[in-house]
Order: structure tokens, then sequence, then C-alpha cells
């Protein structure tokens, strides 16, 4: 889970502009995930009461998949790598 990947990615990791960036990366994730999120379940008031579940298992389904791709930053050790 990201707490886990958030003591990986420590400045000692990423220097201060590495961190900077993975920051802003990240901000910026979360306004595509509820975006992508309120694409997919419509806003609530047109969902009725099923709506919670379904945000919530968007928002899980997305975050997972963010997950890995972090992981994937951690694992990268060649040039080019983020």
């Amino acid at each position: 889970d990201f707490s886990e990947l958030a003591i990986v990615l420590e400045p000692a990791h990423l220097g201060a502009d590495g961190k900077k960036r993975l920051q802003a990366s990240q901000r910026a994730w979360l306004g595509y995930r509820y975006s992508a999120c309120l694409y997919e379940t419509g806003p609530r008031e047109e969902s009725g009461s099923i709506w919670p579940m379904q945000n919530a298992l968007c928002q899980a389904t997305l975050t997972r998949q963010r997950n890995q791709i972090l992981k994937t930053y951690v694992a990268c050790r060649q040039d080019g790598c983020p």
C-alpha cells in the first residue's frame, strides 16, 4: 500500500527535486482519480444509494494500479528512470 511506498520514496532516494516532482505527480493523479471515477460512476445525485460503494470501488481499483506504477519507480535503477 502507499504508506509502505512512502517510506521507500523518501527524499534520500529521490533527492529534493525528485520529491517535489513526485508530490506534484501525486496531486495531479488524485485529481485524475476523482474525475475518472466521477465519469465512471456518475454524479452521486444521479446514482442513488449504491453510489458510495461504486465510487469507493473505483477509487480502490485506480489506487492499486497507481501503487503498482510507484513500485516500478522504486525498483528502477537505470538511467532514464523517473
